[in-house]
């Protein structure tokens, strides 16, 4: 990201996807957090909305594990966080 407009932009167009029940930008970690009804939208029609703007979604792996099986670091936290929603 070329700066936390960017990041602002990218946020707000994500919150305005129907599905999208969550979007969390951040510019310094180039990452996005989102929380999905993935019965109105799905990762790929999502990446879909922002590539207008030069982005995409690239998701990781743990997207197809349970959530039980993810480590903190496939959750983008610290191990004290993860820890704490075990």
């Amino acid at each position: 990201m070329h700066c936390a407009s960017c990041a602002s932009i990218i946020e707000r167009t994500l919150k305005k996807v129907d599905g999208v029940e969550s979007a969390e930008v951040n510019y310094g970690t180039e990452t996005a957090k989102l929380a999905l009804d993935e019965s109105k939208t799905n990762p790929q029609d999502i990446s879909k909305k922002i590539e207008p703007f030069g982005y995409s979604l690239i998701l990781p792996k743990a997207h197809t594990m349970s959530m039980n099986s993810m480590s903190a670091h496939d959750m983008g936290m610290s191990e004290d966080e993860h820890a704490a929603h075990l």
